[in-house]
């Protein structure tokens, strides 16, 4: 038996408006899912964007540290997308996003067995993942204001923001944006 600790963590999660994460000591990122598009806001198709969030983790985890030879760690709070990281045959054909996510675990299998990394995963609960779900909506689309983002800021402003209001959920290493 051989145990790693795991060394660069990735946090991700979604939301019928957009999929987030964070690579813990380097970037945040995020993107939303446009008004024009069949899935917004459609919370019965998000077990799909919260795979492609922890396949962006494992993605840019990678490029970050290529010649390394790295335990990582990507963290989620859907257990299906979770699941899916190790054995995405398990997903019925019939699905909806059943190519995309055949093309999503091929990428991922590349990335990892291109590598000198080997990939582990943990589930989150839902409220504990405070900081990647705030990534992944602005405004008030929710029904309720962002704490931090209701007037939809830039990324550079909301980083900000992350640092002056939620100070506890950003490792004292995390980077703020370069000042212009």
């Amino acid at each position: 038996i051989t145990i790693r600790h795991p060394l660069q963590l990735g946090i991700s999660d979604s939301c019928p408006f957009g999929v987030s994460g964070f690579l813990l000591y380097s970037r945040a990122w995020r993107f939303r899912i446009p008004s024009t598009s069949p899935i917004y806001g459609e919370s019965t198709v998000n077990n799909f964007p919260e795979f492609l969030g922890m396949l962006i983790n494992v993605w840019l985890l990678c490029l970050c540290f290529p010649s390394s030879s790295e335990a990582l760690l990507v963290v989620g709070d859907n257990t299906s997308a979770i699941g899916w990281l190790f054995c995405a045959s398990r997903v019925s054909k019939d699905s909806l996003y059943y190519d995309a996510l055949q093309m999503g675990a091929h990428k991922i299998a590349s990335l990892i067995t291109d590598s000198e990394h080997c990939l582990a995963s943990q589930h989150t609960k839902g409220s504990t993942n405070v900081a990647a779900d705030l990534l992944s909506w602005s405004g008030s689309i929710r029904g309720s204001p962002h704490p931090l983002a209701e007037d939809d800021p830039s990324d550079k402003e909301l980083i900000l923001r992350f640092h002056s209001h939620l100070p506890q959920l950003i490792p004292a290493s995390y980077p703020l944006p370069p000042a212009h």
